[in-house]
């Protein structure tokens, strides 16, 4: 009974909890790291809410799991137990009746619970397989995997259609007035004085040197930076009153470093439209230049990406971001540094079908240090030490001299030389 039956009894209670505290585990490790990393992101597409609960629910799930587990280990363990004493009893019943010396009926019940109790140690061995087989299974798998290279390819040219806006929806104009953003006191301004109009449908881009304020520009618009003066409106409304659950569908898109939480690649896209369908995830991570190897994976829609996107290179991480970002369709989009990680022919092409999805309705905000593809765009502003010293469309400020111009010759005269060197 110790060796045999009680750790069949053990596995056969504790294998079906056992095998779902494994990936629950994992899973509340990866919500830890996604909550924290992502915070961000998971605050601008709104989506914050939604994902404590379902870390709560996973968490609670887990709970129960090791509490069925415990009480069942305590109940095979009492058992063990009793089946010991029982031995030991009926041990020392049959030396009684066979009239075996007092002496050896003491050593007869010590050496009966002894040999027990080494049969009992089968007990724990099948509890502690059981609750490792999972794991062990997930680190086969792994080993088991070779892995294997992935290119950045330009994927396709895409249908150029634009997705029409939700029933309902429209573009906001966008003001900043004077906005002032410093990070440190003393210090100098990140945003010093900066005035920008961005009605409903335009299409703007900031370009500047490192440093000039471009991404805190983009905070300040969704939300993440407060104005230590000035302010921000959108639709004639101060971008600080709008809840925080309704301010990512007015204003969002891709923020710098965006985050790829540990999911499938549906479930990243979904984070700001849960309700999107599948023709709009095609048109998305068509924009975005995925779709083609969306479409090369066994799993499709249901390849899980790795922890921090880990799966995927890192072309491929800033294309998943970005369909994203397209797939929430908010009023205003705002794209900072949308082609990061592309080579110069793949960022061409992702920006021109980006721009070709967004609604013709909708404004868009690209913050870029690439010059190359604004030429379309309705203005182009450029920012130093957080103030506008040039602004105009692409052929004006060519013709200019300033920042623009040099910058544009150096990236032209880079961009040729990578070109001519790549096969």
């Amino acid at each position: 009974v110790a060796g045999v039956a009680l750790p069949v009894l053990a596995t056969a209670l504790t294998r079906r909890a056992a095998d779902e505290v494994a990936p629950l585990r994992g899973a509340l490790a990866t919500d830890a790291v996604d909550l924290t990393h992502g915070a961000a992101d998971l605050a601008a597409f709104g989506a914050t809410d939604q994902a404590l609960r379902a870390a709560t629910r996973r968490a609670d799930r887990l709970a129960r799991l090791e509490r069925r587990l415990a009480a069942t280990g305590f109940a095979v363990d009492a058992a063990g137990v009793l089946v010991a004493g029982l031995t030991a009893a009926g041990v020392v019943l049959a030396a009684l009746r066979a009239d075996v010396s007092g002496v050896l009926v003491g050593v007869l019940a010590v050496g009966t619970l002894a040999a027990v109790e080494i049969a009992l140690a089968l007990v724990g061995a099948a509890r502690q397989h059981t609750q490792l087989r999972a794991g062990l299974a997930r680190v086969a798998a792994l080993l088991d995997d070779a892995p294997t290279a992935d290119a950045d390819g330009d994927p396709g040219v895409g249908s150029g259609r634009r997705p029409t806006p939700e029933p309902g929806t429209e573009a906001a104009d966008v003001r900043f007035e004077g906005v002032v953003v410093r990070y440190r006191e003393g210090a100098a301004p990140a945003l010093a004085g900066f005035d920008l109009d961005l009605p409903a449908g335009r299409r703007i881009a900031v370009v500047g040197p490192s440093g000039a304020g471009k991404s805190t520009l983009a905070a300040v618009l969704t939300g993440s930076v407060r104005p230590d003066a000035g302010r921000v409106t959108l639709a004639g409304r101060d971008v600080s009153a709008y809840p925080p659950e309704e301010l990512p569908r007015a204003v969002g898109g891709l923020l710098a470093e965006a985050y790829v939480f540990h999911a499938s690649v549906r479930e990243n896209l979904l984070l700001g439209r849960p309700d999107a369908d599948e023709a709009e995830l095609v048109d998305a991570t068509r924009a975005a230049g995925l779709l083609d190897w969306v479409r090369e994976q066994p799993e499709r829609w249901d390849t899980v990406v790795g922890e921090e996107g880990g799966q995927l290179s890192g072309g491929q991480r800033q294309r998943l971001a970005l369909a994203r970002a397209l797939l929430a369709a908010p009023d205003v989009l705002v794209l900072d540094e949308p082609t990061e990680g592309l080579d110069p022919v793949a960022a061409d092409a992702v920006l021109a079908r980006t721009l070709a999805a967004t609604p013709a309705g909708r404004s868009v905000l690209v913050i870029t240090h690439r010059l190359s593809g604004l030429a379309g765009l309705d203005e182009i502003v450029v920012l130093d030490a957080g103030r506008v010293v040039q602004r105009g469309r692409h052929t004006d400020l060519v013709a200019a001299p300033g920042w623009y111009r040099d910058q544009w010759l150096l990236q032209a005269a880079a961009e040729r030389g990578y070109l001519a060197l790549t096969p």
